[in-house]
């Protein structure tokens, strides 16, 4: 009788760990669009625009032109995305400093399985 229960118990117990297991590979976090969006504008108001630039696809570079790579003070207000199967289009206001907010316009794709940004409007 006891054999039997610890037979039971040790088949609960592996079913069990199987179960933990599937769910913790299943739920592996994945970055989401605002992920990308956020590591992006916290390394741009680092000023470490080379991790940003890892971030954004080839061609969204004229974005340079505009953002410089000086640290300043950076709050996120809102980011928002809309995403269809492997693109989204998202907006984000930041507030840069004391008064100053920047409104954003990003399209994230997905490039050889990771997100990326693909294009970026500024506006002051």
């Amino acid at each position: 009788m006891n054999a039997q229960k610890f037979g039971k118990r040790t088949l609960f117990f592996s079913v069990l760990c199987l179960v933990l297991m599937h769910t913790a590979v299943s739920c592996e976090n994945k970055p989401e669009p605002e992920y990308v969006i956020r590591n992006w504008l916290n390394y741009t108001s680092a000023g470490e625009c080379d991790k940003a630039l890892d971030l954004e696809i080839e061609y969204s570079m004229e974005i340079r032109t505009v953002v410089n790579c000086d640290p300043y003070e950076s709050e996120i207000i809102s980011i928002t995305c809309e995403t269809r199967e492997d693109a989204s289009s998202c907006n984000c206001v930041e507030k840069q400093g004391l008064n100053q907010e920047a409104k954003y316009n990003f399209d994230i794709k997905k490039v050889d399985g990771m997100l990326k940004i693909a294009r970026i409007e500024y506006d002051l």
